[in-house]
């Protein structure tokens, strides 16, 4: 906890932060956390190092995979469950991106209701589709939330960006110079939001986004299964070993 009622949560697992299953636990623990406790009023979302988060562990979701239909659903099942609880969370939200955001580590982010960008030569992408991912409703409706008419080229492209077109796409909402004065402007965001009546802001915060979640609440146990299935086609799962054997890195193309 930091001043202003700010509760710090850090994304901490090596090597780039990449989301297994006890890491999406814990984040939706601190998350349960956040809203229990009265005197927390926003929560700040950060990375380590040079990553906010590469995204999915493509060793665990290999392990899922082969523990069949079940174990794989309920992997993603938990991706979509972190995605639910942070973009739902009725306190305010804050994603101090302190580095490489990639695939379910850019959703992750845009789940955060303001986002602050730090400059430098880290690379972010919604680029699902190179390694042959499906993309289950809550990844195209928080892509149609904070993007708009970019997200269609943004992940149709499955390019990698900077921090500069990271404003242009509305992925990011303003930068800073330092690792430093990106965790003060994400606090200081983080307390102004976090001041308003807690109440009100939930209120507007829910009609805001009533449409989207609307749409993601009515996805079926059909739809899951076929966007789950795409993972395991001979060609997703080659590509992704690849990916995998080059390991969690971002790499220009």
């Amino acid at each position: 906890m930091v001043d202003g009622g700010v509760l710090l949560v850090r994304l901490e697992r090596p090597k780039a932060n990449t989301f297994d299953l006890d890491l999406m636990a814990s984040v939706r623990d601190a998350i349960a956390e956040a809203l229990a406790r009265h005197e927390v009023r926003a929560l700040v979302l950060t990375g380590q190092g040079s990553f906010f988060s590469a995204g999915l562990d493509f060793k665990a979701l290999q392990m899922a995979l082969m523990g069949g239909s079940e174990a794989a659903l309920a992997f993603m099942g938990s991706m979509r469950g972190v995605f639910l609880d942070l973009w739902g969370c009725t306190k305010p939200t804050v994603a101090a991106v302190n580095g490489h955001a990639i695939a379910a580590g850019l959703f992750l982010a845009l789940c955060c209701d303001h986002r602050v960008v730090v400059q430098g030569d880290a690379e972010f992408a919604v680029n699902e589709l190179a390694f042959g991912a499906g993309f289950p409703p809550i990844a195209i409706e928080l892509g149609r939330w904070t993007m708009g008419r970019d997200f269609a080229q943004v992940i149709l492209g499955a390019h990698r960006w900077g921090w500069r077109a990271g404003l242009a796409n509305n992925s990011f909402h303003e930068a800073a110079e330092s690792p430093e004065e990106l965790l003060r402007v994400a606090i200081e965001t983080a307390a102004h939001l976090g001041a308003m009546p807690a109440s009100a802001y939930a209120h507007v915060k829910a009609q805001l986004i009533a449409p989207h979640l609307e749409r993601v609440l009515a996805e079926t146990p059909e739809h899951a299964a076929r966007t789950a299935a795409i993972y395991t086609s001979p060609e997703s799962l080659a590509t992704m070993m690849a990916m995998l054997n080059r390991g969690p890195g971002p790499s220009r193309s």
